[in-house]
């Protein structure tokens, strides 16, 4: 059968729609959205509306999320179908919220059939005989897809259908073999938006600064204390200790307004004096000190 490449090479279908016509239009949406959008995110749309497949990858902060939300928009307005996707559950459910149309997972979309127990019983209703119905589909996440799952997908979609891929090159690759949206944009072979510039609103976060500093290499600053970002160094393991239960306690519910509950504590090793398996065993028995009326 096709394979990968041939198949995105048939969707890469050219729409002629004059720059004036998208131009109108975005700043129609952007009245009515009270978005406003930089000169890459216009760039964006219009790729989106002239090409059948397109790419469109920026990291934290930089914009995609309007940029999807004008693309749905646009589409709405010409009375198009539009599907939305992504691979996970958690993905698909912040994209439902980020964007407010109901996204499904990739695997929803194409109608899982066949226990998923069953081994390579399962398959998914749509396919290259029975395919999806739509105009447009755009895909979020997109580096977590691996190629197995990517293939399916294509097989899926018919030329003339719209294929939006979004995605950030940096964030976590698939588990599946083949990082498939880095292989697209390397390939250079199919139309690609980079959005680059952080927003102000996100310039405030340490966290998505810091990030795009390690992306590009530069050193990041560890010694501004902020709301998202700050480092403390501690040599000693019982200081880190007492430290991060004291943060976990009293410090970051009062500074960030969060409860004990919702903070994630990450280590980079299993086993030893600061290992996962230790430090469960500290937090456990400190947040949830053996309660005489509990049963397990």
């Amino acid at each position: 059968g096709p394979n990968t490449a041939s198949m995105l090479k048939q969707l890469d279908v050219t729409y002629d729609v004059p720059d004036i016509e998208i131009e109108a239009a975005i700043r129609n949406i952007e009245k009515k959205t009270e978005m406003e959008l930089d000169e890459h995110q216009v760039e964006a749309v219009k790729e989106a509306v002239r090409n059948g497949l397109l790419v469109i990858t920026g990291g934290p902060g930089t914009g995609k999320t309007t940029t999807i939300n004008t693309i749905i928009k646009y589409f709405e307005l010409e009375g198009m179908d539009i599907f939305l996707a992504a691979p996970t559950g958690r993905a698909a459910k912040r994209m439902s919220e980020t964007t407010g149309y109901e996204a499904r997972t990739i695997h929803r979309m194409l109608e899982l059939n066949g226990g998923m127990d069953t081994g390579s019983t399962a398959g998914f209703e749509r396919n290259e005989r029975n395919p999806l119905e739509t105009d447009v589909i755009i895909i979020d996440e997109m580096s977590m897809v691996d190629i197995s799952l990517m293939y399916s997908l294509l097989k899926a979609v018919v030329a003339g259908t719209r294929l939006i891929l979004v995605g950030d090159v940096n964030q976590l690759p698939s588990v599946g073999p083949g990082s498939v949206l880095k292989d697209i944009i390397d390939s250079g072979a199919f139309h690609t938006v980079k959005l680059t510039k952080i927003f102000r609103q996100a310039s405030t976060s340490d966290i998505i600064v810091n990030a795009h500093k390690i992306n590009n290499g530069e050193e990041v600053s560890l010694d501004n204390k902020s709301m998202d970002f700050f480092f403390l160094k501690r040599y000693d393991a019982d200081k880190i200790i007492n430290v991060t239960l004291q943060l976990i306690k009293q410090k970051l519910p009062k500074f960030v307004n969060a409860t004990e509950y919702d903070i994630q504590v990450l280590t980079p090793m299993r086993k030893g004096l600061l290992g996962v398996e230790r430090l469960n065993g500290i937090l456990q028995a400190y947040m949830n000190p053996a309660d005489k009326s509990r049963r397990y």
